[in-house]
């Protein structure tokens, strides 16, 4: 058998940007006219994710390079101040877990013990008190 390798990153991006793309158009079907930040942030927060604009906007950002230019990096404006600043994909929080807990919820998932933040700071459970 042939151990097939690593998929290459830009492939891997690609995969997780259509995934969370179409998990939120499909759960809001929004109008046209909005943003990719502006619907993924309404669609995390739907399922009781905290994803702030500058987050929102980093992953439109990079996934709009990646489709559109090729590129790995992609600059985005803060939402304090409107600063321009770059961002490298691998630079993003943890895409793949956000995309599988973000399944986890659209299916009704649920468990107090799992940190749905996990995405972020990459610590998979928490402690109940």
């Amino acid at each position: 058998m042939v151990k097939m390798g690593e998929a290459p990153i830009d492939v891997t991006y690609s995969l997780l940007f259509t995934g969370l793309e179409l998990l939120a158009r499909k759960a809001l079907k929004p109008e046209k006219d909005k943003s990719l930040s502006f619907i993924l942030k309404t669609f995390f927060e739907s399922l009781g994710f905290s994803l702030t604009e500058d987050e929102g906007r980093q992953i439109a950002q990079c996934r709009n390079a990646l489709f559109h230019r090729g590129e790995l990096s992609a600059t985005y404006h803060t939402e304090d101040g409107g600063i321009e600043r770059a961002i490298k994909l691998t630079e993003l929080p943890d895409l793949e877990s956000l995309f599988a807990d973000a399944l986890l919820k659209v299916l009704g998932f649920t468990d107090p013990e799992i940190n749905w933040n996990r995405w972020r700071d990459r610590t998979p459970f928490q402690k109940n008190n």
